[in-house]
């Protein structure tokens, strides 16, 4: 759970950072308040629906997507709109992890140990982020492919996560 914590946390500021280098920052915050806004509406329908695991491994394969989609297409052509869409697509995805985690704490983690794990994987995870604005004003694409690497590497890392139900059954 660490590593998911780890990436998203990265992930979420890294994309925060990023917003500044669009030329209309303005329109871009704004439009990036919106999508984040739907991002944590969406989380919750996808943590009520499908459960913890496979939201988050959703979430990560969305970002993920968009990062891809961005490496491959997206940083020749900064100047579309599809650019833009792409970004917003990362940004979609680590918000919805973002919330996942926050919201599935008490469900990876025995009631008893709930607030140690949550604290101690928000610690680390905000530790982590320090370095994201180092890594932002590295050289494109440096950047994005970290943070698509680490949306996979975490996505892949969430199909191993168990419940503390599963625990008990064992």
């Amino acid at each position: 759970m660490t590593l998911v914590w780890l990436a998203t946390s990265f992930g979420y500021y890294l994309i925060l950072t990023l917003v500044n280098t669009f030329d209309d920052v303005y329109e871009v915050a704004i439009t990036n308040n919106v999508s984040e806004i739907l991002a944590y509406f969406l989380s919750g329908l996808f943590y009520e629906r499908i459960g913890v695991k496979l939201s988050l491994i959703v979430s990560f394969v969305i970002s993920a997507l968009g990062g891809g989609l961005l490496l491959v297409w997206g940083l020749g052509h900064e100047e579309s709109t599809w650019f833009f869409v792409f970004f917003l697509l990362a940004k979609f995805g680590v918000t919805c992890t973002f919330n996942i985690n926050y919201s599935a704490n008490s469900y990876f983690f025995p009631t008893l140990f709930a607030a140690t794990a949550f604290g101690f994987c928000n610690f680390l995870a905000r530790l982590f982020s320090a370095l994201s604005f180092i890594v932002s004003g590295l050289d494109e694409p440096i950047p994005m492919y970290i943070f698509t690497g680490l949306c996979i590497g975490a996505g892949f890392a969430a199909l191993f996560l168990r419940t503390e139900k599963q625990e008990k059954q064992k």
